[in-house]
């Protein structure tokens, strides 16, 4: 909402809407109000929000994926953005899309770090860390056992 300023001690908001209101609808004259003063139920008519942004050039993306590779996958997220550009609130493909990819990036994670943590700790059994930080041969290892 960063189109209109708000002042929480007022409840009001402070500056205009961008939106000039509809001649046909008296209560969207009110520059002051939003979303017709039923926000629960209308969104802001004048598209200051950035899903709006986010959902169209989501759209745009998913034409130019279906054009080039027409699957039921990028089928299926175009028909997505299309629903979510018109429909207010609800995000586009892009929030499956960067869901999807941080997916990717944990699985990748979870793949590569036990390989490289694995070794590690192979090279260092019997070994230990001084207060210098050097590496030391033939820790001794000890354990306490406590007990209430």
């Amino acid at each position: 909402m960063k189109a209109l300023y708000y002042d929480p001690e007022t409840a009001r908001f402070i500056s205009r809407d961008p939106y000039g209101g509809d001649l046909g609808n008296p209560i969207s004259q009110n520059f002051y109000a939003y979303a017709n003063g039923d926000p629960i139920n209308f969104a802001d008519p004048s598209g200051s929000f950035a899903e709006t942004a986010l959902d169209v050039g989501s759209l745009g993306l998913s034409m130019y994926d279906f054009y080039n590779d027409p699957s039921w996958g990028n089928g299926g997220y175009l028909a997505w953005d299309v629903a979510a550009t018109f429909l207010p609130f609800i995000p586009g493909s892009w929030a499956g899309k960067v869901g999807k990819s941080l997916s990717n990036v944990g699985n990748y994670l979870a793949k590569k770090v036990p390989n490289q943590v694995t070794p590690g700790i192979r090279q260092l059994t019997g070994q230990y860390v001084d207060d210098l930080g050097r590496v030391q041969p033939n820790a001794t290892v000890f354990s306490l056992l406590y007990s209430l």
